[in-house]
């Protein structure tokens, strides 16, 4: 499991960079927030028994946005960045309990 926020990167290569990552870990779940110009965008892809539409959309609806995606990638925004500490901790619970 991994759960990361960057900041500034580019918002393009969010789901690459998560394909990436989850490829070096072989099994598992990869959620990524990236911060930038005022804004949170969640990438999440898995390729166990987690639902990475379920959590974009936990993490967005905390910080006021929202979005989904397959089980398998998916990807999902949100504009209260103040949220976001917040939103990550929901999300490490929610695949802490899988």
């Amino acid at each position: 499991k991994l759960v990361h926020v960057l900041h500034d990167y580019d918002s393009s290569l969010l789901k690459q960079l998560a394909d990436a990552l989850l490829n070096k870990m072989g099994k598992g779940v990869v959620f990524l927030a990236n911060v930038s110009n005022g804004k949170v965008v969640f990438v999440c892809k898995q390729n166990s028994t987690y639902n990475a539409g379920a959590l974009v959309k936990i993490a967005a609806v905390i910080t006021g946005g929202n979005g989904g995606g397959k089980p398998d990638i998916a990807q999902a925004g949100g504009k209260d960045i103040s949220k976001l500490e917040e939103a990550i901790l929901a999300v490490k619970k929610e695949v802490s309990h899988a």
